[in-house]
């Protein structure tokens, strides 16, 4: 889905047929594979669902419903090990699975924040296997005191931008 609402493509089409009893719900769970969106979605988080439902007995009694999914990117876990003080060296650690059944590839990992780093660090990841875990270790160095954040993002053949956060609490 667009940024103005409009579809960028039709995913799939379902039809169902389903009696609603009188005076009850009817919830018809539906599953939208990532193989048949992926593609699709690589520059979009989000897509419109739409359900159509059709009286058989009086056609003219036609309802839409429409919902619009927000897709949830693969968590990226990030951690400072043990206490970061100023100008003093610290450990800090990117930990990322592969959430699908195939490979990734042309993986790239970008770490930055004001106050912990001058530049970005930027560094190629090996192809990731389906469900292997990566770890990536890094140093940052504090050059300002107080509350700063951390900043990680990842990018590869499937996903784009998946970016997670950490904050880090620089003493003297």
């Amino acid at each position: 889905m667009r940024y103005n609402g409009s579809p960028v493509v039709s995913i799939q089409t379902e039809v169902k047929q389903e009696t609603l009893q009188p005076g009850r719900d009817l919830s018809i769970p539906i599953l939208i594979p990532f193989s048949v969106y992926r593609q699709h979605m690589r520059e979009y988080d989000s897509m419109k669902v739409s359900a159509i439902v059709t009286d058989i007995n009086s056609p003219d009694n036609t309802y839409l419903a429409e919902d619009d999914v927000v897709l949830l990117d693969p968590s990226v876990s990030i951690t400072i090990i043990g206490q970061a003080r100023l100008n003093r060296e610290a450990n800090g650690q990117v930990i990322f699975v592969n959430p699908i059944n195939e490979i990734l590839k042309d993986c790239t990992l970008t770490i930055s924040g004001s106050g912990l780093l001058r530049e970005e660090i930027q560094c190629r990841l090996q192809d990731l296997k389906p469900n292997i875990q990566i770890r990536a270790n890094f140093f940052v160095v504090p050059y300002k005191i107080g509350q700063k954040t951390l900043v990680v993002d990842i990018d590869c053949s499937t996903f784009r931008n998946i970016k997670g956060s950490y904050t880090v609490n620089v003493l003297p």
